[in-house]
């Protein structure tokens, strides 16, 4: 069972969330320090030039729309990981957020069929760091945010576990005060997407959704990183969190079984073993090109030095 943290259960229209340790709020503030500090981009050139463009776009969105007419589809994965850790940036920088104080950040997580444990063991961890006012549905991609935008809530969200409620991400309607579903106003979704994704060689950081599908724009700062730009993000040692003992929940001891990397931005565990792509466990392997010469480890994703084989992990084991 993984349960919720408690601090999620603050309203969702709560303007601030639960304090932070003043070295966690650092980490997030670190975004911007990549590319404002002249020294800073000097020895990270790259990754400046990425990391600047992806707050830009956030900003431009955010600015558009205001607070809460928005989300972040956010599953546990590496790629949206880099992309909460950037909008965390972004909130404190524009409602200008005093330290220890994160603006809470709504997001959905639409679940595949058998998740990894640790996949939601990270997901929950991630709830606390970022105050995730986060809603998980089953289905697909299409479906889990059809029910989101209609206000479903995850009936085991709401009772504290992920494992608390009915089987197959079974939901319940979020009520008005007249008993009537209560639909999010919700206008873009921000995706971790990026251009090597199956399907997204074509696409661009703002586009509608396609015909068929609901109304809502996706927004995909990180569309134009590759792989290797998302692990030098990941373990830019400028974002490690420099008091992990004090934020029980980021890098210290007690949570290295479920969080990778000993400087940078916490991410799941699984990344550390050998898996490079998270889907399924039935679909779901660690990378046959990261297996060491014993033939019975397995190095960490970040040791990956041709991202095409990014996905050579998932289908049929072989």
């Amino acid at each position: 069972m993984v349960t919720l943290p408690t601090a999620m259960s603050a309203p969702q229209d709560s303007p601030q969330g639960h304090e932070h340790p003043d070295s966690w709020t650092r980490s997030i503030d670190a975004v911007y320090a990549l590319f404002e500090s002249e020294a800073n981009r000097a020895a990270y050139p790259r990754l400046a030039d990425k990391v600047q463009k992806a707050v830009e776009l956030c900003q431009e969105v955010l600015e558009e729309l205001g607070p809460r007419r928005w989300a972040l589809s956010f599953n546990g994965g590496k790629d949206c990981t880099v992309l909460v850790h950037i909008l965390s940036a972004v909130l404190r920088r524009l409602e200008k957020l005093p330290a220890r104080t994160l603006d809470p950040i709504p997001a959905l997580y639409i679940t595949c069929t058998s998740p990894f444990e640790q996949v939601d063991e990270f997901v929950a961890e991630s709830m606390q760091r970022y105050d995730l006012r986060l809603v998980k549905l089953g289905g697909d991609m299409k479906a889990g945010l059809e029910a989101y935008l209609d206000g479903v809530e995850e009936v085991s969200e709401v009772h504290g576990s992920f494992s608390g409620g009915p089987p197959n991400g079974t939901a319940t309607m979020e009520e008005a005060g007249n008993g009537e579903r209560r639909k999010r106003d919700c206008r873009a979704i921000f995706l971790g997407t990026r251009r090597t994704d199956p399907h997204g060689a074509d696409l661009t950081p703002r586009a509608p959704t396609d015909k068929g599908w609901p109304n809502v724009e996706r927004v995909q700062p990180i569309l134009d990183w590759d792989y290797a730009d998302v692990w030098a993000f990941l373990r830019c040692p400028l974002l490690a969190d420099s008091g992990d003992e004090e934020h029980g929940n980021a890098q210290s001891s007690p949570a290295k079984k479920l969080s990778g990397s000993a400087e940078g931005v916490p991410y799941c565990i699984l990344y550390d073993q050998g898996y490079t792509s998270l889907g399924s466990t039935f679909n779901t392997f660690r990378n046959p090109y990261l297996k060491s010469e014993d033939g019975q480890s397995y190095r960490p994703a970040y040791m990956l030095q041709d991202g095409s084989l990014e996905r050579c992990g998932r289908g049929k084991q072989q």
